[in-house]
């Protein structure tokens, strides 16, 4: 499956307040010191506001379906659960291709 932008419309229930964070608060990744030492960013860390490429693999924690809650018409909403188990950071760009834009928009 292609890379999808998780950014979320103006109009959802999670988007709210002049700094609320429109991708939601569930795809918000924090580490501990030790985590970021495992990842090797210790002595090096990416500077906020950068872009890094993560791989991971998760373990799916939980899948519920409800009635169609937010009344979009769809019948079905589903949500789900997922653990991080492994995960790989990788800071800068290894080729033009990698951006985050080809990889949001890719061209065919």
């Amino acid at each position: 499956m292609p890379m999808v932008d998780m950014k979320m419309e103006d109009g959802d229930d999670y988007v709210s307040g002049p700094s609320a964070n429109p991708y939601g608060y569930g795809l918000c990744i924090s580490l501990t010191e030790d985590q970021v030492e495992a990842l090797g960013l210790k002595d090096n860390p990416p500077k906020p506001g950068s872009t890094v490429t993560i791989r991971a693999i998760a373990q799916v924690t939980s899948v519920t379906q409800d009635a169609d809650v937010d009344q979009d018409g769809d019948g079905i909403d589903t949500t789900m659960r997922m653990q991080i188990t492994a995960m790989e950071v990788t800071t800068g760009q290894t080729s033009p291709t990698s951006s985050s834009a080809s990889l949001l928009y890719p061209s065919d």
